[in-house]
């Protein structure tokens, strides 16, 4: 929806607004005028201040922000025509205004939950699909497809673009440099990229299970009209009988940081790009944090009863077997809710499958949490972030032919520990620490 909106539309869902507030115990500190005029400038205030800030919404904790700064804003300006504290009246207001800025202009940043907004069209959404499948492209994690891949500012990678400059400088440079294939020829399996990878059709597996749906995987997909752009999503639900029908999915497989359901910025950034690649409204931000066994016997114990795909406490468990094929490693994943003997089975007919590959070991994980939440499409924040990424690529394109040494990243200088820093404006200071120069090189957001 454009910000220029129906005023008889907001004055009617201003008039709602105030029936809502109508529930709430709070002094009589302003009459039902008062607060209808309280909102309207509210609101206001907090379509300049987006207006001014589109950027903004890539911050977790972007509603706070908006609420404090207009919150703020209105507490001033009525200071001089009140003798007591009317915070927590304005505060009200103020979040009734965001609730009208989210259903006129644009939607929240992310819900506290998974849930079905709309019923999906299915006529609609299954043209979409098709366009979609039918996208030619290349057999993943070939040559051909990487190279398709680096021919675009992918959403795994363009967050970078809106972070700081020197993770701008970052993308840049690795867009600019030559493509090293060779370095996809290596895989660590103790990185916290590598669990991304491994858990995540585990992931897939619970989401499907928990809601009664089918994700499929679409590779890579350019954007249908802008040339640069590009997204491989973790799946699309393309069950026709799911009411998740079309939403896509985004995993997550956390190692140690806090879940909370509030998508970082660089997940949220690579959420709404991935949406506007495949046109579509919403994606379910999936965050997974598996534990896992020392072996099978701590496996076994840890079992609810004599149902040995749950553990003590309820929780999901199971099984992945890891091969060696060919210097990379390959793994095989147990259906969910197997019971002993279905497993036993499984794992002998997964050994005959790999026969001329090397088995590593078995896997035994468990669940340790899950999030879930809803995230829909802004075309308000994407109209505002085109022309950023349109600077990028120009930038990418003329630097790739006229030169692009300076942006590389500084070599890594260490000092020794215990040196003693001399600041010719300062005082001496002991630094014990050792200092590190290297420029911030995130990974890209897989």
């Amino acid at each position: 929806m454009d910000i220029d909106t129906d005023t008889n539309a907001i004055g009617a869902e201003i008039e709602s607004l105030i029936n809502i507030l109508d529930n709430f115990v709070l002094p009589d500190a302003f009459t039902s005028e008062e607060e209808i005029e309280i909102i309207e400038t509210a609101y206001s205030l907090i379509k300049d201040l987006i207006g001014l800030e589109p950027m903004s919404y890539i911050q977790p904790y972007f509603h706070d922000y908006i609420i404090l700064e207009v919150t703020e804003l209105l507490i001033a300006q009525m200071a001089e025509l009140n003798t007591y504290s009317v915070e927590e009246e304005i505060t009200l207001c103020v979040e009734q205004a965001m609730k009208l800025f989210y259903r006129q202009d644009a939607p929240k940043r992310s819900f506290k939950k998974s849930f079905i907004r709309i019923k999906p069209n299915i006529p609609y959404l299954r043209d979409k699909l098709l366009y979609l499948q039918n996208v030619p492209q290349p057999e993943q994690r070939t040559t051909e497809w990487y190279n398709f891949r680096y021919r675009y500012l992918t959403a795994s990678s363009i967050w970078k673009a809106f972070i700081s400059e020197s993770t701008k400088n970052q993308l840049i440079f690795d867009k600019c440099k030559p493509l090293n294939i060779e370095k996809y020829n290596h895989t660590s399996t103790d990185s916290p990229m590598h669990w991304g990878h491994k858990y995540e059709p585990i992931s897939v597996q619970l989401y499907e299970d928990y809601y009664k749906t089918t994700v499929s995987d679409f590779g890579c997909i350019p954007h249908a009209t802008i040339g640069y752009l590009a997204a491989s999503p973790d799946g699309i639900n393309t069950l026709e009988t799911s009411p998740r029908y079309g939403r896509m999915l985004e995993i997550k497989n956390i190692v140690n940081r806090e879940i909370d359901g509030i998508p970082k910025m660089e997940y949220w950034i690579q959420m709404q790009l991935q949406m506007e690649v495949c046109n579509l409204n919403e994606c379910d931000f999936l965050e997974t944090r598996f534990k896992e066994y020392v072996d099978e016997a701590e496996y076994l114990e840890d079992s609810l009863n004599i149902n040995i795909s749950k553990t003590q406490d309820g929780k999901q468990k199971g099984m992945m077997i890891q091969f060696m094929s060919y210097g990379q490693p390959v793994y095989e994943y147990a259906p969910l809710n197997a019971d002993r003997q279905y497993l036993l089975a499984w794992e002998e007919e997964m050994m005959y499958k790999h026969e001329k590959d090397i088995w590593v070991k078995n896997i035994y994980w468990r669940l340790d949490e899950m999030s879930c939440v809803l995230v829909l499409r802004n075309k308000f924040w994407f109209k505002h972030a085109v022309p950023i990424l349109d600077d990028i690529w120009q930038t990418i394109e003329y630097e790739k032919i006229n030169g692009y040494e300076h942006r590389s990243p500084n070599k890594k200088i260490k000092l020794d520990k215990n040196v003693i820093v001399v600041k010719s404006d300062t005082k001496c200071c002991i630094d014990l620490f050792t200092i590190d120069t290297e420029m911030y090189n995130a990974e890209d957001i897989l």
